[in-house]
Order: structure tokens, then sequence, then C-alpha cells
């Protein structure tokens, strides 16, 4: 297995982490605290 294989899955595997991770915590800092605690 190359070397570069490795690094390029490492490396998407980190861009998907923080995609996937930054975007529902901004989304959720922009909303009131009431109303994120609130079940519907």
């Amino acid at each position: 297995m190359p070397i570069s294989a490795a690094v390029l899955a490492v490396v998407f595997s980190i861009a998907v982490g923080l995609i996937f991770g930054t975007y529902p915590a901004v989304k959720a800092s922009k909303k009131d605290p009431v109303e994120a605690l609130t079940f519907e």
C-alpha cells in the first residue's frame, strides 16, 4: 500500500470530521439556549 494512499485517507477523514463536527456546533451556537434545549 503506497504511503500517499494512507496520507490521503487520513487527510480525508480529518476533513470530514471537521466539516460534520463544526457545522452543527456553529448552527447550535447561533440558537437561543432555551430553544435549543426544548424537545418537539
